[in-house]
């Protein structure tokens, strides 16, 4: 095995342990505090846009998720929507619902390998990125 080999599988290893202990220190929906549901559940929000992203980026996954990845983001993105975001309520509720059946779609488009390295980099990421902007001060 080559050094760019071990290297790849190692940071491979690293994030799945990392993802595991991310996953197993949030309990399930119905048991989570009310007033905490909202921020979780805008990070699972966060998390499947990464993970659309990283399907998109992931160069084993087949042309149709692409193209679904694609749509999916570009509508999220595009200032051109349905109904637009800066509507408080009702214009999230159409990019919440882009992104759950652009999900759903790429769930079934993708191959199963890829979708989990895809999860478990954007929960890295998304755990990165949320921890850094928690611990600025305000």
């Amino acid at each position: 095995m080559s050094g760019e080999e071990e290297t790849s599988e190692a940071a491979m290893i690293s994030v799945e342990r990392f993802a595991k202990k991310l996953a197993a220190g949030e309990p399930p929906i119905e048991k989570r505090p009310a007033g905490r549901s909202w921020n979780l559940r805008a990070r699972d929000c966060l998390k499947q846009i990464c993970v659309i992203y990283l399907v998109l980026k992931n160069p084993r996954s087949p042309l149709r998720a692409k193209i679904v990845a694609a749509l999916s983001v570009g509508y999220i993105f595009s200032p051109i929507q349905l109904i637009p975001s800066f509507i408080p309520v009702i214009g999230w509720m159409d990019d919440i619902l882009v992104l759950s059946v652009g999900m759903k779609l790429l769930t079934k488009l993708t191959p199963p390998a890829v979708m989990e390295e895809c999860t478990a980099s954007a929960v890295v990421v998304v755990g990165k990125w949320l921890r850094e902007t928690d611990s600025m001060p305000r």
